[in-house]
């Protein structure tokens, strides 16, 4: 086995650079290098996606950081490593398995890239290459021009079967072997009709007869109609609906797929491709259609290439030599095909939109005449409007008229092989005898008639009986005549196939049947009108009511409780379910009934806000979003929000100063020269650039991340060519940055769910989590753990799994939190009828809050299947941790009662509540007294309480200790307040003391007062708890030493009052002095007030200045600086 000469080339250049860097030890990573400096090492670099030039500074800062160099004067002798040696051999071994000779560059670096242990495979990773990349490109697009080798003459040979294989082509047409012809199709009958869409194929035919960029594009939904577009234009041309110009147009219709099926080598697609639109070209009145067309992008290329079967069609679209039609979804348009600019802009767009019921209904009825016969069953226009309405009420995940259709597709096949005795709708169904049609009754209970003493109404307002009776030939006349005697069976499927009257007739009982199983869904939910379906929700309602009554020892614990504690019944009427919805939501967070599931109602969703100025300014923000600035978010909490900013400083330059300190700066600040803003501030960026980076910012926020870091490739790209290698290594970062945040957050999408919640509920005991995992702009931002108030404390009065999540989406949204595209709930925690019951309302309630159509899924599949698990696994793991912190809370909650010996009531220790006041004040200035409360469990601080303390004497703890206890519990001797369980005083024997007069003189009770006392050196665990005197006793001050558990959670409620206090304190403080004493002034406005400082210079002077000097101010008459004068000294 010998080298090719570029790899002995290759290796003579590593060893001339391992001398002259001075290095005793020949690396990989020095023939790496030697590729970059090699004509054919670039190619082939370049070819499998690497940027030559980043990759040599890669390897020169391994030379400098990684690799010892021998001192000048030492003499050494060079000796490869040994994993160069196991590189050369694995190139060998693998030249010899194959029947080669010679080991060239392709196969020495493949051989490179298997070792994933090396800097060098770590520096062709960090651009993006890994080694499929670069077996793709030697095995389909490398060859290497070396004299002598072997593969020349397999090149040769290769073409040579090329070319025999072309002259075999040459008796089989192209456009035959890969396109299939519409217009014959339509000749011979074999398309369906076109029903509407006269506009969008107008405007199709319009475009087609364009000079240049002829070329219409469909773009909509899968399942409105853009195949059959192309199709029903077939069928214009061959009916001669259609211009002159036209007349003797075909359309072919390209197969891609079998275009790629087959071809050996790169150079086999491109000759297939270039066949085929050699034939288009010599056909003057040809048009290509290719269905799915954002297929081309990429078809046909390598790794790292950039020839691809669009960039072969793109010349000739765009002089209109070529005229071509496509179809895409919204989807794949963006993601796909918009993404290559030079080929969308060759296409006129056009939008297939979804058709209305009625659009629908007309192409049924076009198209129900061919399903007919191929079934041999008749369907009426009650029928076929029952699946159009049917198909778009219940079957969700689909559009019209695709759905419909394949209703009323699925229906004949139902009763055709009914109406033959094949049907069988139970396991384990055999066809019997019927009754003679005579004898038939007039009610059964399978579905197919009504029952007995029922009147239904169905989609059309038509009584069921009476269209029974208008159809005679019903599916039942059908089972009997199916059941006729073997012998005669074949003459009457004869006689209904030429006589169309004699074929069963499809009924809306089978079309209710069929939707129901399509759907997943019981079959009474189907059945009827809106009208049908509110007289049953009004019978279901009325009979769970009266279930409470009926048998109160079949309820469960918790309905029994309900039931036993209700006074009256209410009924109150809405207009539609998600109306009956928001009004559900506001009255349980109005009324907060006991035995309801309530969510903290939490408004503080963060959101990342890029503002209105002219140099944006990226902040956090909590509140109400506005139109001038631009909003990305919900995010599920503020460390979410921050790392979502830090990463948009490193990447984009993005600023985050203060308006106020942005326009007064005059040099860049410690961000900007550590690179983490662009300092538009100084100047160092235009308004133009600055803007730019701030599209990219929203771009990434958007989630797409792929456009930036192709940009930003090209301009590395750019950078590196032209030598400007700091501008390249800028580029560099950015991507690596970009590239770690998709790795960190990104996760598998299927295509439109960029934007999606996924909701799922854990259980133990009496504690339910609910997670929220939110993923926005195909970005994770994280899980939001919610623990809801379920108000019970056993398990057998806790809700079901299905009931927490419907009121965790009712309250969530109902809030006015944006609406994703997606909302994913666990369907496995409800029954069928559950199920489909919360889709169908959640999904009719989201759309409406949301103005757009909201998709919500209870039964994922595949990648939204793992979105679920992932989240159901987060509520799990957060419910363990809940369970454990509140464990926790719960010991020393019970140590501190025992000590205490305050026993609740009820013996419930959530209900012990401990109220914890304290004093704040500077030197008596801006007093204020806190009051925190401790309940359930936990610090509510939703009830926290602030005091100004006003009348005392400033600095006097006592008189303020004293007012505050007033103030809080005079309303508890009016029987307005409830008093705590305990009252915790943060002070000695002299606050206890005046805590003990207050209560004694509101006739309150005394025990409940504690004070806590601060030990030496107010160090926590050596605090000493004192008792007020009761009847001329006092309890013994308590010592509980630093190691008990109730001292700590006392510790925890008084440091949580004294902060409180204290933040009261200064924000009153800090408004006091930064007022002015002008402010108080009567007739002072902000203009006077600024010309009166500015006159005097301050408010000293002003003090000093007399009335006639302060008349002197522009805009002060006599009469107002007399008032001023007297109000400034106090004379008034």
């Amino acid at each position: 086995m010998v080298f090719s000469n570029t790899v002995q080339k290759v290796f003579r250049d590593a060893i001339k650079e391992c001398q002259k860097r001075r290095h005793n030890l020949l690396t990989v990573e020095h023939i790496l290098y030697a590729f970059t400096m090699s004509m054919h090492g670039r190619v082939l670099l370049e070819g499998c996606g690497a940027s030559s030039a980043v990759l040599r500074e890669l390897i020169e800062g391994f030379f400098r950081s990684k690799l010892e160099t021998v001192p000048e004067g030492v003499s050494g002798e060079i000796s490869q490593t040994v994993a160069l040696t196991q590189v050369i051999e694995r190139a060998v071994r693998s030249m010899a398995a194959a029947g080669r000779k010679k080991v060239d560059l392709g196969a020495l670096l493949v051989s490179i890239m298997q070792d994933d242990e090396s800097y060098a495979v770590y520096f062709m990773k960090r651009q993006g290459v890994n080694l499929l990349d670069v077996e793709t490109f030697v095995a389909h697009a490398y060859r290497e021009d070396d004299g002598d080798s072997e593969e020349g003459e397999k090149a040769e040979v290769r073409a040579g079967e090329g070319q025999e294989g072309g002259e075999k082509g040459a008796k089989e047409s192209a456009l035959e072997k890969f396109c299939v012809d519409l217009t014959e199709k339509a000749r011979q009958g074999r398309l369906d009709p076109l029903v509407g869409r006269t506009r969008e194929l107008d405007r199709t035919i319009e475009v087609l007869c364009r000079r240049r960029k002829n070329n219409p594009l469909f773009v909509g939904d899968p399942g409105v109609g853009k195949t059959a577009m192309a199709e029903g234009l077939a069928q214009r041309i061959v009916d001669g609906r259609i211009p002159d110009r036209f007349a003797h147009t075909s359309i072919y219709a390209l197969d891609l797929a079998l275009v790629l099926a087959g071809s050996r080598y790169r150079g086999d697609f491109e000759a297939r491709l270039k066949q085929v639109v050699k034939e288009l070209k010599s056909k003057e009145d040809a048009i290509l259609f290719i269905d799915e067309i954002h297929t081309i992008v990429g078809a046909g290329s390598t790794s790292g290439g950039s020839m691809d079967a669009s960039n072969l069609l793109k010349p000739l679209l765009a002089s209109g030599e070529l005229r071509c039609m496509g179809s895409t979804t919204y989807d794949e348009f963006r993601n796909h095909f918009e993404k290559d600019r030079a080929l969308a802009r060759r296409f006129q767009r056009i939008d297939i939109h979804e058709p209305s019921r009625d659009e629908c209904f007309d192409i049924l009825k076009g198209l129900s005449g061919r399903y007919a016969s191929y079934h041999e069953v008749r369907y009426t226009d009650a029928v076929l409007r029952a699946m159009v309405d049917l198909s778009s009420r219940h079957i969700r995940d689909r559009l019209l008229p695709d759905k419909a259709i394949d209703v009323m597709d699925e229906t004949g096949a139902a009763v055709h092989l009914k109406s033959c005795g094949l049907a069988c709708d139970k396991p384990g169904f055999k066809p019997q005898e019927p009754a003679p049609a005579e004898a038939a009754p007039a009610s059964g209970t399978d579905g197919d008639t009504v029952p007995k003493g029922l009147h239904y109404v169905d989609i059309l307002g038509l009584d069921r009986k009476d269209a029974a009776k208008s159809a005679p030939q019903n599916a039942s006349s059908a089972d009997a005549a199916s059941a006729k005697a073997a012998d005669g069976a074949q003459e009457e499927k004869t006689g209904a196939k030429e006589n169309p009257a004699r074929r069963p007739l499809v009924t809306l009982q089978d079309v209710d049947r069929v939707v129901a199983r399509m759907a997943g869904i019981p079959l009474r939910n189907v059945t009827g009108s809106e009208l049908s379906r509110l007289s049953h929700l009004e019978r279901d309602l009325k009979k769970r009511v009266s279930s409470y009554f009926r048998n109160p020892a079949g309820l469960s614990p918790r309905i029994a409780i309900m039931v036993s504690q209700i006074a009256r019944l209410e009924t109150t009427v809405t207009r539609s379910e998600a109306e009956a919805l928001l009004l559900e939501n506001n009255l349980i967070k109005t009324l907060s009934p006991k035995y309801n599931i309530l969510f903290r109602d939490d408004k503080s969703y963060p959101y990342l806000r890029l503002g209105p100025e002219a140099f944006p300014r990226l902040s956090y923000y909590r509140g109400g979003v506005d139109r001038k600035s631009r909003f990305f978010g919900p995010y599920p909490n503020g460390t979410a929000v921050r790392e979502a900013i830090q990463i948009m400083q490193k990447v984009f330059g993005l600023r985050t100063c203060e308006n106020s300190v942005f326009s007064n700066r005059d040099r860049a600040c410690l961000l900007g020269q550590i690179g983490r803003c662009s300092a538009p501030c100084v100047g160092a960026v235009t308004k133009e650039d600055y803007a730019k980076d701030i599209e990219r910012a929203a771009a990434f926020l958007e989630g797409r991340t792929r456009d930036i870091v192709e940009d930003y490739e090209r301009r590395m790209w750019e950078a590196s060519e032209a030598w400007a290698f700091e501008k390249a290594a800028f580029y560099r970062d950015r991507i690596a940055a970009l590239t770690t945040v998709q790795h960190q957050q990104a996760i598998e999408t299927t295509g439109g769910d960029t934007d999606a919640d996924v909701v799922a509920v854990a259980v133990s005991g009496a504690v339910a989590c609910v997670n929220l995992a939110m993923v926005r702009g195909g970005r994770h931002l994280g899980d939001r753990p919610c623990f809801p108030k379920l108000g019970v404390r056993s398990e057998s009065l806790m809700p079901s799994k299905a009931e927490i999540m419907t009121a965790f989406v009712r309250q969530h949204y109902g809030d006015g939190m944006p609406v994703p595209n997606v909302i994913i709930l666990d369907g496995a925690v409800m029954s069928d009828e559950e199920r489909h019951e919360t889709v169908e309302a959640v999904a009719e309630a989201m759309s409406a809050a949301a103005g757009r159509r909201v998709t919500v899924v209870a039964e994922p599949r595949e990648t939204r299947r793992r979105w679920l698990e992932m989240c159901a696994k987060g509520a799990e793991i957060a419910l363990a941790r809940h369970l454990q912190e509140e464990g926790s809370q719960l010991a020393r909650l019970r140590e501190l009662i025992d000590i205490l010996g305050f026993e609740p009531d009820d013996g419930d220790p959530m209900n012990f509540r401990v109220e914890c006041f304290d004093i704040s004040h500077t030197a008596g200035e801006a007093t204020q007294a806190s009051c925190v409360v401790f309940s359930e469990g936990r610090m509510q601080s939703a009830l926290y309480r602030r005091f100004n303390i006003t009348g005392i004497e400033p600095g006097d703890d006592y008189a303020a200790m004293r007012q505050v206890l007033e103030r809080r519990y005079r309303p508890v001797t009016r029987g307005e307040a409830v008093l705590p369980s305990v009252v915790l005083v943060d002070g000695g024997k002299g606050q206890v003391e005046m805590a003990r007069q207050v209560f004694t003189e509101l006739g309150l009770d005394l025990s409940v007062i504690v004070g806590v006392a601060k030990g030496e050196g107010r160090k926590v665990g050596l605090e000493t708890l004192i008792f007020p005197e009761i009847d001329g006793v006092r309890r013994e001050p308590l010592v509980l030493g630093t190691m008990s558990r109730a001292l700590m959670l006392i510790a925890e409620i008084r440091d949580e009052a004294h902060r409180f206090a204290i933040t009261g304190m200064r924000a009153k403080r800090a408004k006091t002095r930064q007022s002015s004493r002008l402010e108080d002034l009567e007739g002072i406005g902000p203009k006077r007030r600024a010309k009166l400082l500015t006159h005097f210079g301050g408010m000293k002077q002003l003090s000093n200045a007399s009335a006639e000097d302060i008349a002197r101010v522009d805009g002060i008459s006599a009469a107002l600086a007399a008032k001023i004068y007297a109000q400034l000294h106090g004379s008034q």
